[in-house]
């Protein structure tokens, strides 16, 4: 079984409910809707969290991730 990747919220959800998330792993950043995520179990910082299920997870893979939050526009890469 494979290890699924840990995100850290970067800001609050807009207006159709996408957050700018983290990845943990590499530190490279996307935004995604705020639903796909729930928190880590057992983790001291509230922000980390994960996706919700394996599927959000696979769609979470193919989101355009950027090293800096500045590229990010509007949920895609400039």
């Amino acid at each position: 079984m494979d290890n699924i990747d840990r995100y850290e919220i970067l800001d609050e959800p807009d207006g159709r409910g996408h957050v700018t998330v983290k990845r943990l792993a590499d530190g490279k950043a996307a935004t995604c809707k705020a639903a796909w995520l729930k928190p880590v179990p057992h983790s001291e910082n509230p922000a980390h969290v994960m996706p919700r299920s394996r599927v959000k997870a696979l769609r979470m893979s193919m989101l355009d991730w950027v090293t800096r939050t500045e590229g990010l526009t509007n949920g895609k890469a400039r």
